[in-house]
């Protein structure tokens, strides 16, 4: 069993081993966005994810463009959801574009592929 002493010192290399992880991440995030394209290595992946646009709000925009008595019937599931893309290019008009969003990197541990 461990003394409180060597207890407390883990705890200390865990919060200084995180903080370096963390600005080694942060280093490949950056080297990522520059390059623009994903990097697998050493078993450690970044993926890159292009800026794009966020979903536009079908929903909404069908809702307040939908003229009195339509059918929504069409475009619902079983489970009662409608789908509002389709009600918007039923009814002839189109949803805002979505907010920006801004390119990103995930980095991580690269999972081992499991045999079948």
């Amino acid at each position: 069993m461990l003394t409180e002493t060597e207890l407390a010192q883990l705890f200390v290399n865990y919060a200084e081993a995180n903080k370096t992880v963390e600005e080694i991440k942060a280093k490949i995030e950056n080297e990522i966005l520059v390059r623009g394209g994903s990097q697998t290595m050493a078993g450690v992946e970044a993926k890159f994810y292009q800026a794009g646009f966020e979903t536009p709000d079908y929903e909404n925009t069908a809702k307040a463009n939908m003229p009195k008595n339509f059918d929504l019937s069409p475009f619902s599931t079983t489970k009662t959801t409608v789908k509002w893309k389709e009600v918007c290019e039923a009814i002839g008009v189109e949803a805002p574009q979505g907010s920006p969003t801004q390119a990103k990197v995930l980095v991580g541990m690269v999972k081992p592929k499991t045999k079948k």
